[in-house]
């Protein structure tokens, strides 16, 4: 224990309650971008026919059948984040190799296996029926993946340049205001 009364009782009690509040976001924004891009093709299919529910008083039915795209894809790109994205993002930021491309690259390789290992599981890996369904979801979980990577690693990247210690020096005002 110290007696300077300026050193911090607790590291726990130190930490800023609104330094995580941007990682949310960035974590969210690319969930919600990946979800996009990999149902926002079957909003084409879907919301026409909430459309006509909604118009024969199906309010509840209309509005979920129309949305029911991105909720699946939100889904998918959400378990990819939690299952992929935040593993690989501790492994990368251990070994200081966060880039935007390795983020995109593995968030689509991700996309394209995650339904397969899914429909694989729920359909006992017969490779007849598992091939031709978890592959056309997969070419819209490679979408949904490879956007939401490339926003995360986006994220990443910047947070990695600015802890980088090969970048200019912070500039002290005090000593240019001098010099």
């Amino acid at each position: 224990m110290t007696t300077d009364p300026r050193a911090p009782v607790s590291e726990i009690t130190e930490i800023d309650e609104y330094a995580i509040a941007p990682h949310f976001r960035a974590f969210f924004r690319a969930t919600l971008w990946g979800g996009f891009a990999g149902g926002g093709v079957f909003l084409l299919l879907t919301v026409p026919i909430g459309i006509s529910l909604l118009i024969d008083g199906e309010i509840g039915g209309g509005i979920s059948f129309a949305l029911l795209p991105l909720i699946i894809s939100g889904i998918g790109t959400l378990a990819g984040m939690v299952l992929i994205g935040l593993p690989l993002t501790i492994f990368l930021r251990e070994y200081s190799r966060e880039f935007q491309r390795t983020y995109a690259i593995v968030g689509a390789i991700g996309g394209l296996l995650l339904p397969t290992i899914f429909f694989g599981f729920l359909d006992g890996f017969h490779v007849e029926t598992l091939g031709s369904a978890a592959i056309t979801l997969g070419m819209f979980g490679v979408l949904a993946g490879g956007v939401a990577g490339n926003v995360w690693g986006s994220w990443r990247a910047s947070l990695a340049a600015a802890r980088s210690p090969d970048g200019d020096p912070p500039t002290n005002p005090f000593h240019d205001m001098i010099h």
